[in-house]
Formats: C-alpha cells, sequence, structure tokens
C-alpha cells in the first residue's frame, strides 16, 4: 500500500491533468439539471425528449473555428457582437405551411386569441402569406389538454 502522502500527490496532480479536465468537462456537458424553474412554475427537465450532441473542446467546427468550452467575459462579449442577427440573417429558418402538421397551443382557452393572430398573419418566413394558408394554419391548431383527452 502507497504511503497517504504519496497517494493525495497522485490525486491532486491527477486532478489537475488534462485528461481529467476533459473527461470530466464532457461528462457534465451531457447532464442537465433534474429539475428548474420556468415561467414560476417547477419544471423536471428530464420530462423533456431531447437529444444533445456535445463536441470535445477544440473540435474543428470549420476551417477558422474550433469549438471552445471556457470563455472569458471579453471572449464571450466579442464573440456575440460579431454574431449579432447573424444567424437570423444568414440562416434563417425556412418552412412553408405545408410543413406544418401540428399547432399545440397549452390550453383549449388559448386558441380563439392565437387564430385571431394566425387569421392577421401577414406573412411567414418572409413569404407573403395567401388566405389558403391562413385557414389550413387554423384548421392546425390543438390544444395540450385536447391531446391528452383524445390521445
Amino acid at each position: 500500500m502507497l504511503p497517504a502522502k504519496y497517494t493525495n500527490n497522485t490525486l491532486r496532480l491527477f486532478l489537475q491533468s488534462i485528461e481529467y479536465h476533459h473527461s470530466s468537462t464532457q461528462a457534465i456537458s451531457l447532464m442537465k439539471p433534474y429539475q428548474s424553474i420556468h415561467g414560476g412554475n417547477k419544471q423536471i427537465n428530464y420530462d423533456e425528449c431531447e437529444w444533445r450532441i456535445v463536441l470535445p473542446e477544440h473540435t474543428k467546427l470549420n476551417e477558422n473555428t474550433r469549438c471552445q468550452w471556457f470563455w472569458t467575459k471579453e471572449e464571450y462579449e466579442s464573440w456575440r457582437k460579431q454574431r449579432e442577427n447573424k444567424f437570423i440573417n444568414e440562416m434563417p429558418l425556412l418552412f412553408t405551411v405545408d410543413d406544418i402538421e401540428y399547432i399545440i397551443v397549452p390550453t383549449k382557452e388559448l386558441i380563439p386569441n392565437f387564430i385571431k393572430r394566425l387569421i392577421d398573419l401577414k406573412e411567414i418566413c418572409g413569404n407573403k402569406i395567401e388566405d389558403k394558408d391562413r385557414y389550413s394554419l387554423v384548421s392546425k391548431v390543438i390544444s395540450l389538454e385536447q391531446i391528452k383527452r383524445d390521445f
């Protein structure tokens, strides 16, 4: 058996190693808090069904960019400034009314107001919306209450 002093030093060196850093940050990246407060209500985060991809730090994303996990405040603010509206302007989410299967609202009481907003809609994805598309959208509105009850 190793003396305690040697064992403690070995453990300290391991905890300071790059291998420990990589394995622990990768493991933590896959986790999310079990519960949180959202909109003033307690939410169990593991009730969600979502997939995640977590890239190891320094993974090459493109010619000029690598994945970076830890940023200084200045690095983060610089990154945000460079990308202001870039995502919205350069990578829009394009879809048509036909791509939409359901529009789910939380309660049936919210449906009339939501339908009014759909009827008043002037464009979708930057394109002028026609009446037939507006009516199609209205027909796809359903409440979560209805889904729980009927399906």
